[in-house]
C-alpha cells in the first residue's frame, strides 16, 4: 500500500523549521554586526538569510556576506556542502536547502523503501543460517504481495513462523545531484546535524542570564 501523502506535509514542516532556525541565526549574526537599523531597510533585510551554497566562489559572493562578521562567515563557511563534496555522505545543509526549495512549490513525496534482509524476523523449529538466506525481491518500485521475497533452505516439515515486514518510508532527495534516499533515521540524524551547526554559533552571543519576575 502506498504511504499517505500526508507524510510528505509533515516533512516539509519539519525542513521549514529547520531553514528557519538557520535564517533566525543568520538574522542574530547580521544584528550583531551591521546594526538594526541597516536591516531595518527592507532592501538589505530581505537578503539576510543563512547561505548554503555548492562553492566558494558562491559563498563568497553571496549577497548576505557583508552583513556578518568574519568569524560568523568562517563558522558557516565551514558547514557548506563543498566542504564534504569528495564524501559519500550528503551535506545536511544540501538536504535541508533542496528539501525547502522543492516543498515550496510542491508536496515531497513520500515512498516505501526495499525490504532487506535485516527487516526478516523468524522462528523456526530447525537450525537456518541467516547467511543461507537469498533475496528474491524482484527489481520492480511495485511488489506482487503474492511475490516470494526470500528463499530459505529448510526442510519441508519445518515450520517457520514469520514477523511482519516493516515498510520503510523514505524520501528521494537529489542534493548532490544524484538521487539519494533518505529514511527516517537519517531524518532524525539531520536534525541533529543542523542543532550541532546551530550551536558552533552559540560562542558570538553574549550570555543571557534569566531571572525571575
Amino acid at each position: 500500500t502506498p504511504p499517505p501523502l500526508y507524510l510528505g506535509l509533515i516533512l516539509g514542516e519539519m525542513i521549514h523549521d529547520l531553514r528557519s532556525a538557520l535564517d533566525q541565526l543568520a538574522w542574530q549574526l547580521a544584528i550583531s554586526h551591521a546594526g538594526e537599523a541597516t536591516l531595518s531597510d527592507p532592501r538589505i533585510g530581505n537578503l539576510i538569510v543563512f547561505p548554503i551554497t555548492d562553492t566558494p566562489e558562491r559563498f563568497r559572493n553571496h549577497k548576505a556576506a557583508p552583513y556578518f562578521d568574519q568569524q560568523a562567515l568562517q563558522l558557516m563557511e565551514s558547514r557548506q556542502p563543498y566542504q564534504n563534496a569528495e564524501s559519500h555522505l550528503v551535506n545536511p545543509l544540501a538536504i535541508v536547502r533542496e528539501w525547502s526549495n522543492d516543498d515550496k512549490h510542491r508536496v515531497l513525496t513520500p515512498s516505501l523503501g526495499r525490504i532487506a534482509i535485516d527487516d526478516l524476523h523468524f522462528r523456526s523449529d530447525v537450525p537456518i543460517q541467516i547467511d543461507d538466506v537469498e533475496m528474491r525481491v524482484p527489481h520492480a518500485s511495485i511488489v506482487d504481495p503474492a511475490a516470494p521475497l526470500f528463499r530459505i533452505p529448510a526442510p519441508e516439515a519445518a515450520r517457520i513462523e514469520f514477523a511482519p515486514a516493516p515498510a520503510h518510508v523514505c524520501f528521494l532527495s537529489y542534493a548532490t545531484g544524484e538521487p539519494d534516499v533518505l529514511h527516517c533515521d537519517r531524518l532524525r540524524q539531520l536534525c541533529v546535524h543542523v542543532s550541532e551547526c546551530l550551536v558552533d554559533f552559540e560562542s558570538l552571543f553574549a550570555a543571557v542570564e534569566i531571572g525571575r519576575a
